[in-house]
């Protein structure tokens, strides 16, 4: 890393424009210390401190959410669309808002910029074209609009992408079509060519090796194959270089983003083949070295039905090994459970942006299907919040909502195929209590072109009920999906010393058990 510079407390979708040493970036999230949503940060990539660029300026108090359209530069100035339709003007040089004006109520797509215009999507189915200057452009006389209808006549056209212009011709592309716009014959912008490629030369020196397959996940005990590829200053493959001798072996992956080593693979490689010991689930790498090239590939090895995981042989600070969108968001720890201390699967809470705080902790393979997941879990209370944890099946979500009802002021038992889009939704009343631990138990049946789907959730150490908490049918059904854990910790804060932890959630006693045949 030669430098870097945090400016956001969330995600940052724009992606950055440069203009020789000058950065130009921006965001639409929260800003690390509060204040207002959005950011403009102009920074020169030619002065850097302690690893920390020059900031020329910072525009932090716009209260303007630029989070999803790219940038523009152009003539000395910055456009930028705002989330809401409307496309600011900045100075580039001093970051002093010259101009904005509305072209749309959402957008996505950034700005093209030529002949003097601004050419711009809003992504309900028009293209604004906006003459340029040093002043907000006259709705009468400098903004002309195009608007698209679908081709069927029904519905919304959407249009979320960028216009290009190519040899004096306008691209642009709608949800149903693509256009080209200009006139015949203009050569107006040509674009300059590349330049020739060296000629491919089979008795090249290799620059770079690599290994396929990069990515594997394999079976308990079995066995995996690796090439070694040799390529050229173009990525070009060449033949094996007469005598090459090659390295292989299986070494430390990285550490954790919580500093515990994970262990290498447990198994051997020679020549190139790698077989597994009989470890129910596994993560690690591949490495080959030939002279002073060397080449890396992962390889995952997925846990089988039936799985148990409590946890107890996993490294304080480390996640399961073989599980995915594990690290960094979830971690082992020794807590007290009862009096006595033992090692739970703990959410991460001290991290407040979205992949972080809301994940999900993958453990079979996304083909798994007709299982039943069961886990005990806990969660405690932080500025009079709780959070929501839970487990999936086949795609299918169970959740102890930490939030009141707003009708009726009870916590509930949600049941959810896709929060984003919520097909599936059926909750029940389920008033569960802080640092209380409980055992949740969730069954999908898949068969006959439907998925039967039925949840349960009691406090640990009594009895299993009889009858299921939650149960739903769904007359289409998700098929398969990975087995995972689920949560959700919404109330960890920011301050000037940094984030405070929201409430904690703890797992143990996993396991996922294939259903009975019918």
């Amino acid at each position: 890393r030669v430098w870097s510079h945090h400016f956001s407390a969330g995600i940052i979708n724009p992606s950055p424009v440069i203009d020789g040493n000058l950065v130009y970036v921006c965001h639409g999230e929260e800003n690390p210390g509060g204040g207002p949503r959005g950011r403009v940060v102009c920074l020169d990539m030619s002065q850097v401190k302690e690893g920390k660029p020059k900031v020329v300026w910072d525009n932090k108090n716009l209260a303007r959410p630029f989070g999803l359209a790219s940038p523009a530069l152009s003539n000395g100035k910055l456009y930028i669309p705002e989330d809401g339709g409307e496309l600011f003007c900045f100075d580039a040089k001093t970051g002093k808002q010259l101009w904005k004006t509305k072209f749309g109520t959402v957008a996505r797509g950034a700005p093209l910029i030529c002949d003097g215009k601004a050419y711009i999507f809003a992504v309900l189915g028009n293209l604004t074209v906006i003459k340029l200057g040093n002043k907000e452009p006259d709705h009468d006389d400098d903004v002309v609009e195009y608007r698209f209808k679908p081709r069927s006549g029904v519905g919304q056209l959407e249009t979320n992408g960028t216009p290009i212009a190519v040899n004096g011709k306008l691209y642009i592309q709608t949800l149903d079509d693509t256009y080209c716009i200009g006139s015949t014959g203009t050569t107006e912008g040509e674009v300059t060519k590349l330049a020739t490629e060296t000629p491919f030369d089979a008795k090249a020196e290799p620059v770079s090796i690599q290994l396929f397959p990069y990515e594997v996940t394999a079976k308990p005990g079995s066995t995996v194959t690796f090439q070694v590829n040799y390529l050229d200053a173009n990525g070009r493959k060449l033949p094996a270089p007469a005598g090459a001798m090659v390295e292989w072996s299986l070494p430390l992956p990285p550490k954790s983003p919580t500093g515990s080593q994970p262990p290498a693979l447990n198994g051997k490689v020679e020549n190139g083949l790698v077989t597994l010991e009989k470890v129910p689930s596994q993560h690690g790498l591949v490495e080959a070295k030939v002279g002073k090239l060397t080449a890396r590939a992962r390889v995952r090895v997925a846990p089988l039905l039936p799985l148990k995981q409590d946890f107890s042989k996993v490294p304080v600070g480390a996640a399961p090994s073989g599980w995915v969108n594990t690290q960094g968001k979830f971690e082992v720890l020794e807590v007290d459970v009862n009096g006595k201390k033992e090692k739970v699967l703990s959410k991460v809470n001290n991290n407040p942006r979205p992949p972080v705080a809301r994940s999900m902790a993958f453990m079979t393979m996304p083909d798994s299907t007709n299982y039943t997941i069961q886990a005990d879990m806990a969660g405690s209370e932080v500025n009079g919040k709780l959070p929501d944890m839970g487990v999936v099946a086949n795609r299918y979500l169970l959740v102890m909502d930490g939030k009141y009802d707003p009708d009726n002021q009870t916590r509930q038992l949600r049941l959810v195929s896709w929060e984003a889009r919520n097909r599936v939704n059926q909750a029940v009343t389920l008033n569960w209590n802080k640092d209380t631990w409980y055992t949740v138990k969730f069954s999908v049946d898949v068969a006959d072109g439907k998925a039967t789907i039925k949840g349960k959730v009691w406090e640990r150490g009594k009895a299993e009920p009889a009858e299921w908490t939650i149960s739903h049918t769904d007359p289409a059904p998700n098929t398969s999906g990975a087995a995972a854990l689920y949560g959700y910790i919404s109330n960890v804060t920011d301050s000037d010393k940094g984030s405070v932890p929201g409430s904690t959630i703890y797992y143990q006693n996993v396991s996922v058990t294939p259903n009975a045949k019918k």
